[in-house]
């Protein structure tokens, strides 16, 4: 729900609301039902309300503690509020309303900081202590809600989304010559850093106090406390598979309908694989008439492997299985075209994956609700991508394995020192980028001890819970809230994540060591029968599943939600495409070499460029943010 806005001058310039509410109506979209904004000396705070849970107006913000000591914007859900809240009332708190804000704000009054580690569910926050005049900044566990932040001329500013940064007169936008490679290098931002110069993004699991009179100066990248990370430690060959799939049933019922607390309807997405599939059944059972809704796609001119994209017939199946009402999007290539301005435009800046789709299936569901469960999370908890977490194997040491899993997620340029779609001025200034330093960075400092495969495998799903999924949550944050639409993540729960990080690798891999092997044959040029690993992973998760949804769809192969964009960018989208990137002058040619992009267009026409699809959709990306923000 919501989102927040606010800013600080530096030195004893006063804060004028009028650039709050500025910035906050440029994200009015994620808080249509109400705004509010405080000020006081150098200090602004905005927000915009969309009402889920107490939706009277007792529950606006900003919200102000008993005292008038605090002040707090917050953007999010916090499940378990009804818990906290019996804990502070045995502590003598009293409550004037039935939501979770008030009692988010009242935790942070009784155990500051500490509070956080509480909370179960997602936010982002800004809270200011008018006693100590420290405004405290705050991200939950798994970055589910976005916060940015930014530092110039003098002003430190913080939003949910980076656009609002434009309602400030004295913020300008550059391009991040690093952050653009960083994002050609793997086709999304790994690390904090973002497409614009001074911008980052605030990490998840982390809070910060910030003393408003000595505020984050000019590019300041904040040191974060750190309150939670993830620590994938499963280990254990012996395990009893009939337990854990007990424990795992247990938790993953209770999370989702932890998360069907609220005060309007909830709704699900409903794709044909197992993770949505799951929280239907359960959801389904917890409400009268559960809504579902699905994609698919117009298949016309789709290649052979793009057929296998289809998943309707699998989304069906369920729906009739649980007896949702389900909807259905059809989405042809020309709603591609008239989806890529507006899409862009909330996303702000490219991250991973085409996600057109599921911005037209948001719209597609706010028709009907205000809240949709996601599957997100299931497939990087669990292991749901085998063929991803072997690149790095066989390895003898840490640096061995990140040579070869940073070689695997290199997605848009060959080398660092290949840049070749930089026009010239932009390659010189990123000629001492470091991808795989930027890669390396992502590991917590205990990686370096890594000896064993399952050691390995462990930090695979490590690397891509705080990277892959990081960027697949923002996304999946901005395309929902574009339509003021509330998604929320059953699977990033905290039980849940805490177990799934202790199940052993070897429950959530099938095949370990004869994968090991054929590895070690292909890397010495030995001939390799190499049987489809799409099934292998997420194994206990596909068992205990078993129990929720019907056989032929937890033995499914593993596949992603995509469209057949390939075929769309050499027949019906092919003119559209040419005319934006290749046809006429765009200020994307003064940072990507236009030689390079009619390559890539043109290429991918004639069958030429294995690279077209993903390199096309970047490229769009990149012309759209570009222009959106004057760079």
């Amino acid at each position: 729900m919501c989102g927040l806005v606010g800013y600080i001058n530096v030195g004893d310039r006063p804060a004028n609301e009028k650039i709050t509410r500025d910035m906050g109506n440029l994200i009015a979209h994620r808080g249509p039902d109400g705004d509010g904004y405080w000020t006081d000396k150098n200090i602004s705070l905005g927000h915009r309300r969309l009402a889920i849970i107490d939706l009277s107006e007792v529950s606006n913000q900003p919200m102000f503690s008993a005292d008038g000591r605090y002040i707090m914007v917050y953007n999010g859900e916090i499940y378990n509020y009804l818990d906290i809240r019996k804990d502070l009332e045995s502590r003598g708190q009293k409550f004037k309303t039935q939501g979770d804000s008030e009692v988010l704000l009242k935790a942070f009054e009784i155990f500051g900081p500490e509070a956080f580690l509480k909370l179960n569910g997602m936010f982002a926050c800004a809270i200011m202590d008018r006693k100590s005049g420290l405004l405290t900044l705050a991200r939950d566990r798994f970055g589910v809600k976005p916060l940015y932040y930014m530092a110039q001329n003098g002003v430190f500013a913080f939003a949910s989304e980076i656009k609002a940064f434009k309602g400030h007169p004295e913020l300008s936008f550059k391009l991040n010559p690093h952050g653009l490679s960083e994002y050609l290098t793997f086709m999304n931002f790994i690390s904090d850093a973002t497409l614009f110069k001074d911008v980052y993004l605030f990490p998840a699991g982390s809070y910060i106090q910030i003393d408003i009179q000595a505020p984050p100066s000019q590019g300041t990248k904040l040191k974060a406390v750190k309150f939670w990370d993830f620590e994938f430690t499963g280990d254990n060959p012996e395990y009893d598979k009939a337990a854990l799939a007990d424990e795992i049933h247990t938790r993953f019922q209770t999370a989702v309908r932890r998360q069907l607390v609220s005060d309007v309807g909830v709704s699900s997405f409903l794709s044909g694989g197992v993770d949505s599939g799951s929280i239907t059944a359960v959801a389904s059972e917890e409400t009268s008439k559960l809504r579902t809704f699905t994609a698919f796609f117009d298949y016309e001119g789709a290649s052979e492997a793009e057929l296998k994209f289809d998943e309707r017939a699998a989304a069906q199946l369920m729906a009739r299985a649980f007896g949702t009402e389900h909807h259905e999007a059809l989405i042809g290539p020309k709603d591609f075209q008239d989806t890529v301005s507006a899409l862009c435009y909330h996303l702000d800046e490219p991250r991973v994956g085409q996600s057109y789709p599921n911005y037209l299936v948001s719209g597609l569901v706010k028709k009907f609700e205000i809240v949709t469960l996601s599957g997100a999370g299931g497939d990087e908890l669990f292991g749901g991508y085998p063929w991803r977490y072997y690149q790095g194997l066989p390895a003898d040491d840490f640096a061995q394995y990140v040579d070869g899993y940073y070689a695997y997620w290199r997605r848009l340029a060959a080398t660092d020192q290949d840049f070749a779609v930089l026009s010239s001025p932009i390659a010189h200034e990123v000629k001492d980028y470091d991808g795989r330093a930027v890669f390396e960075s992502i590991f917590p400092n205990y990686a370096r001890a890594a000896k064993t495969p399952e050691a390995f495998l462990n930090l695979c799903l490590y690397f891509e819970a705080k990277t892959f999924m990081n960027g697949l949550l923002v996304v999946e944050d901005k395309v929902a809230m574009a339509h003021s639409l509330e998604t929320r993540v059953p699977f990033l729960d905290n039980d849940l994540v805490e177990l799934a990080c202790r199940v052993p690798i070897q429950a959530k891999l099938d095949d370990i060591a004869g994968i090991l092997e054929r590895e070690r044959k292909r890397k010495a040029g030995l001939s390799v029968i190499d049987p489809e690993r799409r099934s292998d992973g997420k194994s206990i998760l596909r068992y205990m599943m078993g129990r929720l949804v019907p056989e032929e769809i937890y033995k499914r192969d593993k596949q992603g939600f995509s469209a057949p964009d390939g075929g769309w960018f050499k027949n019906q989208c092919y003119d559209y495409i040419h005319n934006n990137l290749v046809g006429k002058k765009r200020r994307i040619h003064d940072f990507i070499d236009p030689t390079e992009i009619r390559s890539v267009v043109e290429g991918h026409k004639a069958g030429t460029r294995s690279d077209g699809r993903h390199k096309i959709w970047a490229f769009l990306h990149l012309a759209e943010a570009i222009d959106n923000f004057g760079l």
